[in-house]
């Protein structure tokens, strides 16, 4: 192969590499941010839990 191939090829597996890391950045920051809505969701109905046994 010639180095003009050879260079177009690793530019492409470098720009799929990118890709595929920004992909992956994404679907880890969208799995955070479910755990913290899980996360408040569950705080407000034991917040809203406690404050009708309180009766306020």
């Amino acid at each position: 192969m010639n180095k003009r191939i050879k260079k177009k090829k690793e530019q492409q597996r470098l720009a799929w590499t990118i890709r595929e890391l920004v992909a992956e950045a994404r679907r880890q920051e969208e799995r955070r941010q479910a755990v913290i809505r899980r996360f408040v969701d569950a705080y407000g109905r034991y917040y809203e839990q406690q404050r009708a046994q309180t009766g306020v």
